[in-house]
């Protein structure tokens, strides 16, 4: 299938390694080893080149405008001279980002003329699913947190939060399907009146090939990751470094060695891996 895969959001860069990052690579690489043709556009994309040699997809950069960097800039400047708290890529620059992106993503469209639109969900991002209305084309959206409840509550409030939670539920009603991360997502969209046959829950994972000691080809180390785990009998815990937001973890991840024998020198014996938060990791001084 042909599929356009879009990021929106300026501060995820495709080709970093931050958490967003290696998600969205995974999914395209995970998409492309299914069989399917993929197109990626993303707002920013610093080594297109590389990330295609990564994932065997098309990447297209669609960065911010000049004119929209301008604003930008003049934004930054009136809230360091009225003392407000300065904040990376201000609203108004990711709102009026979606006209450049609906354009670039449109002519896409156009000459590929995918099956689907696949999109990781992003703040103020509505241009996908704008596209998706206007050419008639099957729009998925993964969405991994509540992106307006998280920056009102935990980050810098946003300048218009009634439009913001009117833009996000717009979204997330019109895409069939929904796939979240966690139960406690789903309700939250349930209540943001997406139909509960829309939604798909489909946990955050990990790709078993970077614990597992015959390395794929096209994996490259430097050395090892875990080059000390050569018997079956030890034991190692993944610790999540980070805020644990109560829709991205669950308190316990296990993987179990008897799905692929092959994985039987590599993982812990009883193949149980824990996933501990941050609170929890407060309270116990070991983690097995």
């Amino acid at each position: 299938m042909k599929i356009l895969y879009l990021c929106f959001d300026p501060s995820i860069d495709l080709a970093a390694e931050t958490g967003g990052a290696v998600h969205v690579r995974g999914m395209i690489r995970a998409m492309r080893e299914l069989g399917h043709e993929i197109t990626v556009l993303g707002t920013c994309v610093s080594r297109p080149e590389w990330i295609e040699s990564q994932t065997a997809a098309r990447v297209i950069p669609c960065g911010i405008t000049r004119l929209n960097r301008v604003l930008e800039k003049t934004i930054r400047k009136t809230n360091n001279v009225l003392h407000r708290p300065l904040r990376r890529y201000p609203d108004a620059v990711r709102l009026l980002h979606n006209g450049t992106f609906f354009n670039t993503a449109a002519k896409i469209v156009r000459r590929l003329s995918p099956e689907f639109i696949y999109e990781r969900y992003s703040l103020w991002g509505i241009a996908g699913f704008t596209l998706a209305k206007r050419y008639r084309v099957p729009f998925a959206l993964e969405v991994n947190a509540p992106l307006v409840y998280e920056q009102q509550r935990y980050r810098q409030k946003l300048a218009w939060p009634r439009l913001a939670r009117w833009m996000e539920c717009r979204v997330w009603q019109g895409a069939n399907p929904v796939i979240v991360v966690s139960e406690p997502l789903h309700n939250h969209l349930i209540e943001a009146g997406v139909a509960s046959e829309k939604i798909r829950v489909l946990p955050n994972a990990v790709d078993a090939a970077w614990f597992y000691r015959k390395r794929p080809a096209w994996l490259v180390w430097r050395r090892p990751l875990f080059s000390r785990v050569s018997s079956p009998t030890k034991r190692y815990g993944v610790i999540w470094r980070g805020w644990t937001w109560p829709w991205r973890l669950t308190h316990a991840w296990t993987i179990s060695t008897t799905h692929h024998s092959s994985y039987s020198n590599t993982w812990p014996r009883g193949g149980l891996l824990w996933l501990a938060t941050r609170d929890r990791f407060r309270k116990s001084s070991v983690i097995e």
